[in-house]
This record gives C-alpha cells, sequence and structure tokens, in this order.
C-alpha cells in the first residue's frame, strides 16, 4: 500500500504580517561584508506586465535557436533626487550614525515640502559649513534619495549605500538616473510589499480543505486546533488572519533591457500609456504587488552560477 502523505497547509517559513509601510527599506546590514560598486539599491514602480518575443541564444536548451515568448514586468524608474549623504559606524548594538551632510540646495520648494520624513540631523545643525571633505569616517556610507513619480504628489525616500570613492561624483549630480546603477544583462535582488488582501479565512489564506457538508457547524474552517493539552491555541494551526500586503524579496531577476520609453514604445505592440521621456526597466518574471507599488532594486546577495546572454528582442507584446 502506498504511504499516505499530506503536507501541513501553509509553511512556517515566511511571516503573516502587514508591512509597517509600502516602501522597502534596504537592509543595510547585509554590505557590511560586501563591496558596493556605485550605488546599492534603486526604486522602480511597477507599471504592468507584457511578454516579450526573441530568438534563444541559449546553447544549453533545446529551444536554441528558435523565437521564444517569455513573461516580462515593466518598472518606471524616475531620475532620484539626492538630499542628503550618512556615516555609519559599526557597534555593538549595531550601525549607529555618526555624521550627515545635507544638500538642500538639489532640491525643489516642492521636493522639500513634499518630504515625508526628517532627514536633517542634530550632527549637521552645529556645523553648518560642513563639506564632503570633513566627513567622519565610518564602516559605510549612504546617501538619501527622493523618487520623483509623476503619478503622485508625496514621493518615497530611500536610504541606500554607496561606496566611498564615489560620494564626490553623486553629490555633484542633482540627479541619478537608473542607467548608473543598474545595467542590462544584469541579476538584481527585487524587495517589495505583496498585494494585500485584508483579514481572510483558512481556506484563502491557508489553502485548506473544505469540511464535509454535514460537518457540525461550518465547512470553510480548521478541522483540529490542537490538542486539548495543553489548553491554550496552538499558533501552528492554520488560524485566519491578515492575508497579503506583507514585504517579500525575490531573487537573482534577469534585467533584459533598460531604455527610455520612446525606444520602448517602438517595439511595444498593444494599447499602451508608456510616458516617452521615462526610463523604463524590462526584468524577466514577475513581481510582487499591484500597478504602481515602489520596489527597491538591489545588488544580489548570492551572485547566479549561470552566465546569460543578452538577447536582442524583437517586439513587446501588452
Amino acid at each position: 500500500m502506498a504511504k499516505i502523505h499530506n503536507p501541513r497547509r501553509g509553511t512556517l517559513a515566511v511571516r503573516r504580517v502587514r508591512a509597517k509601510q509600502m516602501c522597502p527599506n534596504v537592509n543595510l546590514a547585509r554590505y557590511k561584508k560586501q563591496s558596493v560598486g556605485t550605488i546599492g539599491s534603486f526604486l522602480a514602480y511597477k507599471w504592468g506586465m507584457a511578454q516579450v518575443k526573441y530568438i534563444d541564444t541559449q546553447k544549453n536548451k533545446s529551444t536554441f535557436g528558435t523565437d521564444i515568448v517569455v513573461p516580462i514586468t515593466i518598472l518606471e524608474a524616475p531620475n532620484m533626487a539626492v538630499s542628503s549623504i550618512r556615516s555609519y559606524k559599526q557597534t555593538l548594538y549595531g550601525l549607529k550614525c555618526i555624521d550627515q551632510i545635507n544638500v538642500g540646495e538639489n532640491l525643489t520648494k516642492t521636493q522639500q515640502k513634499n518630504i515625508k520624513r526628517k532627514t536633517t540631523s542634530t550632527l549637521q545643525n552645529k556645523n553648518k559649513q560642513k563639506t564632503i571633505d570633513n566627513l567622519k569616517q565610518g564602516t559605510i556610507y549612504t546617501l538619501i534619495l527622493i523618487a520623483q513619480p509623476t503619478f503622485k504628489k508625496t514621493p518615497e525616500i530611500i536610504e541606500v549605500p554607496i561606496a566611498k570613492e564615489k560620494i564626490k561624483d553623486f553629490l555633484e549630480q542633482k540627479e541619478i538616473g537608473v542607467a548608473e546603477v543598474i545595467k542590462e544583462g544584469t541579476f538584481v535582488d527585487i524587495s517589495g510589499v505583496t498585494k494585500g488582501y485584508g483579514f481572510q479565512g483558512t481556506v484563502k489564506r491557508f489553502g485548506v480543505k473544505y469540511l464535509a457538508v454535514n460537518s457540525r457547524k461550518l465547512t470553510k474552517g480548521i478541522g483540529s486546533v490542537g490538542s486539548s493539552r495543553p489548553a491554550r491555541a496552538n499558533w501552528r494551526a492554520p488560524w485566519p488572519g491578515q492575508t497579503g500586503y506583507q514585504k517579500r524579496t525575490e531573487n537573482n531577476k534577469y534585467i533584459y533591457k533598460i531604455a527610455k520609453g520612446s525606444e520602448i514604445q517602438s517595439i511595444l505592440k498593444g494599447k499602451s500609456k508608456i510616458d516617452s521621456n521615462g526610463n523604463y526597466i524590462l526584468i524577466k518574471g514577475s513581481v510582487m504587488g499591484p500597478k504602481k507599488r515602489p520596489i527597491a532594486l538591489q545588488m544580489p546577495f548570492r551572485q547566479p552560477k549561470t552566465i546569460m546572454s543578452l538577447p536582442k528582442i524583437e517586439e513587446i507584446v501588452i
């Protein structure tokens, strides 16, 4: 007789807690022992999904030399304004900010008015004549960047790590484009908040089976919540609760193309509302969240061993 195998409903490896904010934060602790090329992260917004058609150039695949269709996600990546720079040092209680220099002249009045969180520091107010040359030496250096989306008034603010030798180059610029941070044909890690569904029951949240029609009280519920002793609720049972709107991270997503909206519009087939002056990213596969959800693109924490050649996209179908 075959072995009866019934795995548990719902994994306990992930936290099913509602995210505190929609904009994902960059984990600076991952860059303690990892060198930063230029900037460690960039913020983009989900535009939608499409399909790309190109000739497969991977020789170890059965589809080599033939036309294939691959699903992609289009991300809108507007330029980000530089707000300030910080230096951190490692302490027994984690990273601690020891110095900050604000670059207020790089921001417009609208950007200064709509900033969500306070980026000024008491260290900066003591010495207003401070420059980059006398910035305190730290373990990690970060830039505070402000996104400039066209479809909303209040911008997102993100703090990203930066290489020490690249600080002067980026502070002299008023804006930073996505092409300066991410290159085509590379891999990135994406972080974002998933689509929220509110408070849901056990069937939709964990995928448990329906109970029998003639069950005692209900059909969409838990058959057993655990043993009678100890006499308390078992946290391993698939209880109802918050579903979706949780922070998730996906590793090693492939970048097909980074181009202006006018270039993508020329190879696009179907109705679309792409801004011809905007910057867009074509990323392989799906991305968490609904449209207009902010997505953080980070340096890959574990570089993949496989090497993929950059394909020549023939057309994009929505």
